[in-house]
């Protein structure tokens, strides 16, 4: 039986892996960018370009991945999932300030949809004497591939800028920080706060941010459509 359990974590593990580095080049099949050099189009990457994107998005991928899983795996699991449901309806909005409005809409099902497996889990944990672990890391798992690709569609697709980009997909690492020194011995409701809001702090930033672009770039069209309109100051 130990064999049978060791063998299905192994394969577990391992699908999760290959799916992990298969996620960039999936999102952008049949893309300008993979077209390649015979395809004339000034967008198309060069086979260094596309082992440099595909492959370090795939790195990034795996190694967040890895880590949020890692401490998933302890006493706080929720807080981690649901910060990853924060930050998958913050990529969506900064997608849609952006200006690709379509693509930023769809971020919030995924976001919802973790949020509440989050909240059935932390109930199962308090009143059913039930582990959250197992069911909350395949929702982080599902979750952060879910937030790579709308980053991946932002950036590629959209408008959402590079360091932006960036940022989002790593603030769930902010979850971390309750394991420092200091910090570790805290109550798990403490930990849970303490990570709550620096994953907060960081996606609030991002969004004000993208919401100054979005003025600024809003301001000349509202200038023209309302003459008396006080200029937007960020």
């Amino acid at each position: 039986t130990m064999k049978r359990t060791s063998l299905g974590q192994q394969l577990v593990i391992v699908s999760r892996l290959i799916l992990w580095a298969a996620t960039g080049r999936i999102l952008l099949h049949d893309s300008v960018y993979l077209g390649g050099s015979a395809s004339n189009n000034p967008e198309a990457w060069t086979f260094m370009q596309m082992l440099f994107t595909l492959g370090g998005g795939s790195l990034g991928l795996i190694i967040v991945g890895t880590l949020l899983n890692r401490l998933a795996a302890r006493d706080t699991a929720c807080s981690v999932a649901f910060s990853l449901a924060l930050t998958i309806l913050s990529t969506g909005m900064a997608i849609m300030l952006a200006g690709y409005i379509k693509g930023g809409v769809a971020a919030i099902p995924l976001s919802a949809s973790l949020a509440g497996t989050t909240a059935a889990a932390f109930v199962l944990s308090r009143y059913c004497n039930d582990p959250t672990v197992s069911y909350l890391r395949g929702a982080t798992s599902i979750g952060l591939v879910g937030l790579f690709g709308f980053v991946c569609i932002g950036h590629f697709f959209g408008q959402l800028t590079g360091p932006r980009a960036f940022a989002l997909f790593l603030t769930p690492l902010l979850c971390w920080i309750s394991e420092l020194p200091g910090l570790r011995s805290m109550s798990s409701w403490q930990k849970s706060a303490i990570r709550l809001i620096a994953v907060s702090v960081s996606l609030g930033t991002v969004l004000y941010f993208a919401r100054c672009d979005f003025e600024a770039k809003m301001a000349p069209l509202l200038a023209k459509a309302t003459p008396g309109l006080a200029p937007i100051e960020c």
